[in-house]
């Protein structure tokens, strides 16, 4: 199993979303989602630190070989622990409970206006017993919404995700999760959502957008999933590369419509523009507005609009094109 599998289930397992995990190993969120897309690895230090924070071997982490039921015998160990704190807690109740019909057998016993003490400390006995069996039914808003996070995630583990969203709405009829899936509603019936399981890819390779919708309470309500479209970087490249070097004030326009497609289409590869040493950002309304200062400018100083302009491009760590810079020669 490949290690930014391992990462994923370990970082679920110990209740951590990505800022909370790029915050205890001091890097950036970005860098723990490129992980979890296995479009990088950490240093060995990081390694290290990891073994530390999940309690595992660092040959778990570092050696691709070992399996899935290597991670799930770690979390099984820990799921034994969880289960047998709140085997404690449980028994501490009986207690508390047998303990309070104690006092009110004894208070009725020597009481001697017996038929009042018993109505008021039976009372006491059924409040504090229905506050007990409220706080063992209750589920609160922080553990309804561990179990699927927003953010990219490959299609291997978005299948399981799907799984315990139809889990959750046939147990927790109070909070019904509406899942929508490349734009389409599935509802929130457990069999019509099934239906998404078989338009996943399930390979680690593929990759969904995941975000959330809340009720007033504070409850996942809304998962929207939307599929990502993923790129080489020679093909990802090409129609920007083309307009490297010295390029007329229409070709550069070209070059900035290809920008604005490439941003809606490919969401984890946003091109960056840079005009005159001003950042115009990623969104289409910025881009524009460089377009639109490009060719009034170039009108400007010359009636016919042909002004050349040095086009370069800077890459990314994985050789992806993630920004424009244009200036006025």
């Amino acid at each position: 199993m490949k290690f930014y599998e391992k990462l994923i289930i370990l970082r679920k397992k110990a209740l951590l979303s990505q800022e909370a995990l790029a915050e205890k190993l001091n890097v950036t969120r970005q860098t723990v989602s490129k992980w979890e897309l296995g479009q990088s690895k950490p240093d060995m230090d990081k390694l290290i630190e990891m073994s530390k924070l999940f309690n595992v071997n660092i040959d778990l982490l570092s050696n691709d070989e070992l399996s899935i039921d290597e991670v799930k015998q770690e979390s099984e160990e820990k799921n034994i622990k969880q289960k047998s704190t709140g085997n404690r807690k449980f028994i501490l109740y009986i207690l508390i409970i047998i303990l309070i019909v104690s006092v009110v057998t004894l208070a009725i016993r020597i009481g001697n206006d017996r038929k009042n003490k018993e109505s008021r400390f039976l009372k006491l006995f059924n409040s504090v017993f229905d506050k007990v069996e409220d706080t063992r039914n209750e589920i609160s808003v922080s553990s309804f919404n561990l179990f699927i996070e927003s953010g990219t995630i490959s299609g291997f583990f978005l299948s399981g995700d799907i799984d315990e969203i139809i889990d959750s709405n046939k147990t927790n009829k109070e909070h019904l999760i509406e899942v929508v899936f490349d734009g389409d509603s599935y509802g929130t019936e457990p069999e019509k959502i099934k239906e998404i399981k078989s338009k996943i890819n399930d390979s680690s390779d593929s990759k969904y957008d995941v975000s959330l919708d809340y009720d007033e309470k504070g409850f996942i309500n809304k998962v929207t999933i939307t599929t990502i479209e993923t790129i080489s970087t020679s093909s990802f490249n090409r129609l920007l590369e083309l307009y490297i070097g010295t390029q007329y004030n229409s070709s550069v326009r070209d070059l900035l419509d290809n920008v604005i497609k490439s941003n809606n289409k490919y969401k984890d590869h946003l091109v960056e523009v840079v005009y005159q040493g001003t950042s115009y950002g990623t969104d289409d309304e910025g881009i524009r507005n460089a377009k639109t200062n490009i060719g009034t400018n170039a009108f400007k100083e010359n009636g016919n609009g042909f002004i050349e302009y040095e086009v370069s491009l800077d890459y990314d760590d994985d050789g992806y094109v993630i920004k424009v810079t244009i200036e006025k020669l």
